[in-house]
C-alpha cells in the first residue's frame, strides 16, 4: 500500500514498488510506501501476525540500496537476520526501526549514515530470538553525531564504545535490560542527554563524570549491581524523576539520592 504523489518515481523506485507487491501479494496491508516530490521517503514493513496472512521478511530486497531519498524505513517483528553494508549507504535516512528483528550485529560501516537521528532496535517479545540479540557496537557507531534517540533495551550489550560521549546530541537513551558493566568515561560528554534508562543491567559502578549530564531530567538506574555513586552526582540539579531500587546502597548514598530529587 502506498501514498503517492503526482511525479514519477525513478526506475530504481518503480523497480522497490513491484518487489513490495510481490512479496506482499497476499498482504498488502502489511508495508506502507511514502512518496514525496517524486521520490520514496518511507517504507514500514510489518509481518501481520493474526491480522492478515503473516509475511517475514528475511532479507532486505536488493532494490532498495537504491533509495537515495529514503528518510525512514521501519522493519518491525520480521525474521531479518542482518543489515547488509549497501544499506549504509543511504545516507538520508533519519530513521531506522528494527524492532523484534533476529540482528546479532550492525555493519562496521553503519557510521555514514550522518542524517540519522533515531535508532530503534529492541525487543518486546521476551522468548522470541532470545540468543539472537546485539551483544556490543560496531567503533563507527560514535560516529552517529546527529543522534537524537537511541534505543537497545532487552539485548545482550556488555560494554559500549570508548567514544559513545560523541552522541552530543542524544537526548533519549534506553538500553534497559542488557549485560552493561560499566559506562565509558566520555558517557559524561552526553550534554543534551535528558532521558536515560539503565535499569535491569549488570553495572558495579558508575564513571566519575556521570555527573556532567546536567540536562538529565529522567534516571533509572533500578536492579543493578550498584553500591556506590560518584560524587559528582550531586551536578544533576534538573533531575525530576529517579528510580534507583534495586540497588545495594549504603545509607549515605540513599540520602544523596534522596537530596537529588526532593519531594
Amino acid at each position: 500500500m502506498s501514498s503517492s504523489t503526482s511525479q514519477q518515481l525513478t526506475k530504481e523506485e518503480k523497480q522497490v514498488e513491484k518487489d513490495l507487491k510481490k512479496i506482499y501479494s497476499e498482504s498488502p496491508n502489511l508495508y506502507y510506501i511514502v512518496k514525496e516530490e517524486g521520490h520514496i521517503i518511507r517504507i514500514d514493513l510489518d509481518y501481520g501476525g493474526n491480522m492478515e496472512p503473516e509475511v517475514d521478511i528475511g532479507k532486505l530486497p536488493e532494490s532498495f540500496r537504491h533509495l537515495k531519498w529514503l528518510r525512514m524505513l521501519k522493519i518491525h517483528d520480521n525474521e531479518l537476520w542482518e543489515l547488509p553494508n549497501w544499506l549504509c549507504e543511504l545516507t538520508a535516512l533519519q530513521t531506522l526501526v528494527l524492532n523484534d528483528n533476529p540482528i546479532c550485529s550492525f555493519p562496521e560501516t553503519i557510521g555514514n549514515l550522518a542524517s540519522l537521528r533515531e535508532l530503534s532496535k529492541y525487543h518486546q517479545r521476551v522468548s522470541k530470538w532470545s540468543d539472537h540479540r546485539l551483544t556490543q557496537l560496531p567503533k563507527s557507531f560514535c560516529n552517529l553525531t546527529s543522534l537524537e534517540k537511541l534505543d537497545l533495551r532487552s539485548n545482550k550489550i556488555n560494554m559500549l564504545p570508548e567514544a559513545f560521549g560523541n552522541l552530543k546530541f542524544l537526548r533519549i537513551l534506553n538500553l534497559d535490560s542488557n549485560k552493561l558493566v560499566s559506562l565509558p568515561e566520555s558517557f559524561g560528554e552526553l550534554e543534551s542527554l535528558r532521558e536515560l534508562s539503565l535499569s535491569g543491567n549488570e553495572l558495579t559502578s558508575l564513571p566519575e563524570s556521570f555527573g556532567n549530564l546536567r540536562s538529565l531530567k529522567k534516571l533509572d538506574l533500578r536492579v543493578n549491581n550498584l553500591t556506590s555513586l560518584p560524587s559528582s552526582m550531586r551536578n544533576l540539579t534538573h533531575l525530576e524523576e529517579l528510580e534507583s531500587g534495586g540497588n545495594n546502597f549504603d545509607d549515605d548514598v540513599k540520602v544523596l539520592l534522596k537530596n537529588l530529587v526532593p519531594k
